[in-house]
């Protein structure tokens, strides 16, 4: 088994994006990135909310990691990843908003979670929603 993960929808290795039901929060779906690497042959993950951090905040936190953990970005400037991490959680969040298709293969609440990105890119003061 490699080391490395096979490239997620966000374009960049070992970066994840989901809307999960929180269970218990008023707004029940939100918004987060992730982490993923494998670690002495388990898998390991980071998550971090995006929608209470926003973009750029989760995007600085999950690079760290990256840079971190994950191999294939060992060594790489923190700034250089967060750019990189914020550009494809943006572009995947507003393509999501813009086709009115949430990416899964579970079929689970898709409209509930399609509801929570366009909630998101709607009251976010730093994405268009054009």
């Amino acid at each position: 088994m490699s080391d490395a993960p096979a490239l997620s929808r966000t374009g960049v290795r070992g970066l994840g994006f989901q809307v999960r039901d929180t269970g218990e929060y008023k707004e029940k779906y939100r918004l987060y990135a992730t982490a993923q690497w494998s670690e002495g042959g388990m898998q390991q993950q980071k998550i971090r909310s995006i929608s209470i951090r926003g973009i750029p905040r989760a995007a600085r936190r999950i690079a760290k990691v990256l840079v971190s953990c994950h191999p294939s970005h060992e060594g790489k400037d923190v700034e250089e990843m967060t750019e990189i991490c914020w550009e494809a959680l943006e572009e995947l969040i507003m393509q999501i908003h813009r086709t009115g298709q949430y990416p899964t293969d579970k079929g689970l609440d898709t409209d509930r979670r399609l509801q929570a990105v366009h909630d998101f890119v709607e009251d976010s003061p730093l994405l268009s929603s054009e």
